[in-house]
């Protein structure tokens, strides 16, 4: 299959993907949307799998299949009760594969020049330092473009944030015990903001020195961090609106690592989920009338604090009202 060729199946998954989001902002279309969003799932897929070799088609299939019968299981055993929950487990998901995906290649980048010196080295055992330098021609040079690493630095933030931001909704939709033992920040607005400024100066270190792998691993720690911050001191009811910004977070996550490997299809998918997350995070804080910044930042909720009863009180079963008092007649009124 040519190239030119590949390139037009993408395109027609692009339009797929595109039509199923903008069938999912109408009412009673989310089927349809389901549908077209799959279909051009799956074309990018095949494509994907025709223009690669036989080893490549293999391990693709075997991923596929693997993919399939973990959303298939996740999917069947969801209800409307817990299916915001499964979606924060892939949203979690997501997150983690992202970070790693660039983590590792940033990785095998700096493992494939540690070979090249040791071949190197490898090559000159035996000679003196002096004649090395006045003979070597050729020198291991560590190429990672500030490019490259700058998107990397952001697949780690994003895909770690939004990969505790993940696992911290779960637990709150699920009700989990465990969410109770974490510890929770009465003002978390300045730890956000400090971690933030964390990120943004490890991933300044990680573009000027890509060869630093150590910035990397940093940056994900902090951004997992800040995700938990984030999102730790929610109520169960303010999780929907921050879970489908994740959702959209998860978006750049995809796309800037896909960036980190060139690969186009993983660019094009992470800005269309980006954008449609973007829509239904915004469609979401709107009918809750309530700000995603100001939820995040502990300043605001979509319940106010006099109506809403305390999360414990949430978990416990809620009693039963008592039944109204008898009323009986007054045997000394007078009849009408």
């Amino acid at each position: 299959m040519t190239s030119t060729l590949i390139d037009f199946i993408y395109l027609v998954s692009s339009g797929l993907m595109l039509a199923g989001i903008w069938q999912f902002l109408r009412p009673g279309h989310s089927r349809l949307g389901n549908i077209l969003g799959g279909a051009g799932v799956l074309l990018a897929i095949l494509a994907t799998l025709t223009a690669g070799g036989l080893f490549s088609i293999v391990g693709a299939l075997a991923g596929l299949g693997v993919g399939i019968g973990l959303g298939a299981f996740l999917g069947l055993r969801a209800d409307q009760e817990n299916a915001l929950g499964r979606i924060a487990l892939l949203v979690a998901a997501i997150g983690f594969a992202t970070a790693l995906i660039a983590g590792s290649s940033i990785h095998n980048i700096g493992a494939f020049y540690d070979a090249g010196l040791a071949a190197v080295d490898e090559k000159w055992k035996g000679f003196s330092e002096e004649m090395r330098r006045v003979n070597e021609k050729v020198t291991v040079e560590l190429q990672i473009p500030w490019t490259i690493a700058a998107a990397a630095s952001m697949a780690a933030a994003f895909g770690g944030a939004i990969a505790a931001a993940g696992v911290i909704s779960y637990l709150k939709l699920a009700r989990s015990p465990l969410r109770k033992a974490l510890p929770k920040l009465e003002d978390p607005a300045k730890p956000q903001l400090a971690l933030v400024v964390v990120c943004l100066l490890l991933g300044v270190l990680l573009t000027a020195w890509p060869g630093t792998e150590t910035f990397l691993w940093l940056l994900l720690v902090a951004a997992l961090a800040l995700g938990y911050v984030l999102t730790i001191h929610l109520k169960i009811v303010d999780v929907p609106p921050v879970l489908a910004a994740c959702v959209a977070a998860s978006g750049f996550s995809l796309a800037a690592s896909g960036l980190v490997v060139g690969n186009l299809l993983m660019v094009t998918a992470g800005a269309l989920v980006a954008g449609g997350g973007a829509v239904v995070a915004q469609s979401v804080s709107r009918s809750l009338n309530v700000s995603l910044l100001g939820l995040v930042r502990g300043i605001e909720s979509s319940r106010t604090t006099a109506s809403e009863p305390e999360e414990s009180a949430e978990d416990a079963p809620q009693a039963s009202s008592p039944p109204p008092p008898r009323v009986t007649a007054d045997p000394d009124a007078p009849i009408l």
